[in-house]
């Protein structure tokens, strides 16, 4: 395309995580899950497609099935998208269509809110949360549901807010409760017990934890750092927890730690009902990214493909 500079496509083991994750740190609208070290730890694969000298980059995973390559979007992966500064419509248009044709389905969501026109692209809006934490606490507060207000309040007696210096515990306990998820998720939740040995200090998690008058944890939630955002990563509750409000009184505790500062706390979605009410309770307000979805396939894969 003319006036862009050169888009080249490098293999992980070719690229230089330095310069990729300066892009990153640097980059207005930059992401943790866009690290190497991040990507590295929930991507079985993935490639970069890199704008000029590390100017602006874009993670893509990958898989091959029955011989066909796809990108997708992996567990603890909510979204990637191009990482930079002023990036136009015309630069991730460019970027897009430098997938190779190998790659016959893109299955990817995207953080840049961008009008795009791609051929054979459909788009489709997700919904996230986040509050913004630059308020004092009782201002935040102010701006409660009623019902959260009730699930804070109830039974606190019965228990209280601990950190947890082990990840392990946050893991143990989420796994119990999504159990019936996918594979892959299981799979996801285990490799996020080693993510913090190769993370730098300032993005490493901290581990909240609801423990009962006897000890034991009934709710957890883990969070971590990047470009001024809280990204509230893992969450999980026992039946006894949730009768105590314990995942309203660990999130309360959050906001409360971090009031007044210039963090957001970014709730990773979502647009199942229920998670969208507890989130929406606290204050939270909508924030959508894309969705696209490409399908490169002949006429007959196509058909079975379809969404």
């Amino acid at each position: 395309m003319p006036n862009l500079g050169t888009i080249q496509l490098i293999e992980r083991s070719e690229i230089d995580d330095t310069k990729w994750n300066n892009c990153i740190s640097n980059s207005a609208n930059g992401l943790l899950y866009s690290y190497t070290w991040y990507l590295d730890c929930f991507a079985e694969n993935w490639f970069g497609l890199v704008y000029e000298d590390y100017q602006s980059v874009m993670a893509l995973p990958f898989k091959n099935k029955v011989g066909i390559y796809y990108i997708y979007q992996p567990a603890l992966i909510p979204q990637l998208g191009l990482m930079g500064n002023d990036i136009n419509s015309k630069l991730f248009e460019a970027v897009i269509q430098a997938i190779p044709d190998k790659y016959k389905l893109i299955d990817y969501s995207i953080a840049n809110q961008l009008t795009l026109k791609i051929p054979n692209c459909s788009v489709s809006v997700i919904t996230n949360y986040t509050l913004e934490l630059n308020k004092e606490y009782d201002l935040i507060k102010n701006k409660y549901r009623n019902n959260t207000l009730r699930n804070i309040a109830k039974k606190k007696e019965e228990g209280k807010i601990i950190k947890l210096p082990d990840t392990a515990e946050v893991i143990e306990l989420a796994k119990k409760q999504f159990q019936d998820f996918p594979k892959n998720v299981i799979s996801a939740l285990n490799k996020y017990i080693a993510l913090n040995s190769h993370c730098p200090k300032e993005n490493s998690c901290i581990n909240y934890a609801y423990q009962n008058k006897n000890g034991k944890i009934e709710a957890v939630t883990s969070i971590m750092f990047s470009h001024n955002r809280i990204y509230y990563l893992i969450a999980a509750s026992t039946k006894e927890g949730k009768a105590l409000g314990a995942s309203h009184k660990i999130t309360d505790t959050i906001i409360k730690d971090y009031a007044g500062s210039n963090h957001i706390l970014d709730f990773e979605g979502s647009d199942i009902e229920g998670i969208a009410f507890f989130y929406s309770g606290f204050g939270a307000k909508k924030e959508q990214f894309q969705r696209l979805y490409i399908n490169r396939m002949n006429f007959l894969l196509k058909l079975l493909t379809a969404k």
